[in-house]
């Protein structure tokens, strides 16, 4: 899956797609955090812990429903733009 400058709202379309999920967001500030990267073999789980690593947000999963919302407390501005490769 490659990602080119796109908002986290558009890249959780395409995750929801590719992992059969379906995506919620508590905060809409935090779905137009852009990436810019690309996955190959990497579950769901791995996914979001990479961008975890770029991006302050927390989420939950139950079976197959992600709710995504910003990390209280993060020090990292809100916003911006990341870059990611999975391996």
């Amino acid at each position: 899956m490659v990602i080119k400058d796109e908002s986290f709202l558009t890249l959780s379309h395409k995750l929801e797609q590719w992992y059969n999920v379906k995506i919620h967001f508590e905060d809409e500030a935090v779905q137009e955090i852009r990436y810019t990267g690309m996955f190959e073999k990497e579950n769901i789980d791995q996914v979001l812990k990479y961008l975890q690593m770029l991006t302050p947000f927390e989420y939950d999963m139950k079976l197959n429903e992600i709710t995504i919302r910003y990390q209280k407390n993060a020090e990292n501005k809100k916003g911006g733009n990341a870059e990611t490769q999975g391996k």
